[in-house]
């Protein structure tokens, strides 16, 4: 018996925007290994900015955005980094908020 989820066990859903997550995660462990701990927020959030840029994604950092709920804008929110790729088959967006 295996344990874990196969490949083809996974529903398409949770592989929606795979190249961008695939960058922001390659980038963040680049950022890791080049930076390790120790230093403050704001110098993390340019460095993960800065390599997401060098991996050919848009990386915009403290961004005012519209939140849309079935097409309709119900509000703004504040996110700390918003990544966009427009290229290959993934067309994907991710916002990351800082958490307490």
């Amino acid at each position: 018996m295996k344990h874990g989820l196969e490949a083809e066990q996974v529903h398409p859903v949770h592989l929606l925007h795979r190249e961008t997550t695939e960058k922001i995660i390659g980038a963040a462990f680049e950022l890791h290994q080049q930076l390790g701990y120790g230093f403050l927020e704001q110098v993390y959030q340019r460095a993960l900015q800065v390599e997401l840029l060098r991996r050919g994604a848009s990386a915009e950092l403290e961004r005012r955005i519209q939140v849309l709920y079935k097409r309709v804008v119900v509000g703004d929110d504040d996110v700390d980094l918003l990544v966009e790729l427009r290229s290959g088959r993934d067309q994907g967006r991710a916002r990351v908020r800082r958490t307490g």
